[in-house]
């Protein structure tokens, strides 16, 4: 265990970010968000407005490395930055990045977030994705994503992302029998989605040997 934190204590102390406000400022073009091509437009830039953060605060989790040593902590993803972002307690005013470092995952309540593996074939370009479940034929994920919202439609049709929002939510996957990841179609808002995944996690706990017609019989 003291290994482990004096490890944790390393990896993160050169990656300081400082106290982060929840309202952040994002421009189309720069290197975290990829320029959105405007009609008639040559690549304008606006200004983008909202959390980068999944959870709503920092919340408690478990850094637990391949060797089982382990260490608590805050975590929060970030899916601007595309980073885990810690914190060792609540009235602590340093937020920190954390490294890629792939045998530490971190333990939430629900699910957890694992390094992505050139050879895990997760779909999508994304540093962590959350495990809801895995068994030795399932595996149920969840995939952070950003969508962008237009803005004030000002009379001039280049205008309509100007004070624009953004917001994160997250995408839900299933593999069964080692196949392809498919995507499931939950609706609703965030929560919505969420309350279902933990709703799938739940049946497939009580299942075995899951296919995938049983599974779609569960969503209908």
């Amino acid at each position: 265990m003291k290994y482990f934190t004096i490890l944790i204590a390393l990896l993160i102390s050169a990656n300081v970010i400082g106290q982060q406000s929840n309202n952040w400022s994002v421009y189309s073009g720069t290197d975290i968000i990829p320029p959105v091509e405007i009609p008639n437009s040559d690549r304008e830039f606006f200004t983008f407005e909202g959390s980068p953060y999944y959870e709503k605060d920092f919340v408690n989790a478990i850094a637990m490395n391949d060797k089982g040593e382990s260490e608590q902590v805050l975590v929060r993803y970030n899916i601007v930055a595309d980073a885990l972002h810690l914190k060792k307690d609540k009235s602590s005013k340093e937020v920190l990045e954390m490294p890629i470092v792939r045998d530490v995952a971190f333990e939430l309540d629900g699910y957890r977030y694992i390094p992505t593996a050139m050879d895990d074939n997760i779909p999508g370009a994304t540093n962590y994705y959350a495990e809801f479940y895995k068994n030795k034929n399932v595996h149920l994920i969840g995939i952070p994503g950003l969508k962008l919202n237009e803005g004030n439609i000002k009379g001039h049709q280049n205008n309509y992302f100007e004070n624009g929002t953004f917001e994160v939510g997250m995408d839900y996957y299933i593999s069964i029998d080692n196949g392809n990841y498919q995507l499931l179609e939950f609706k609703g808002s965030s929560k919505k989605k969420f309350g279902k995944a933990l709703a799938a996690v739940d049946f497939l706990k009580e299942s075995k040997n899951v296919s995938m017609a049983d599974f779609n019989s569960f969503l209908q």
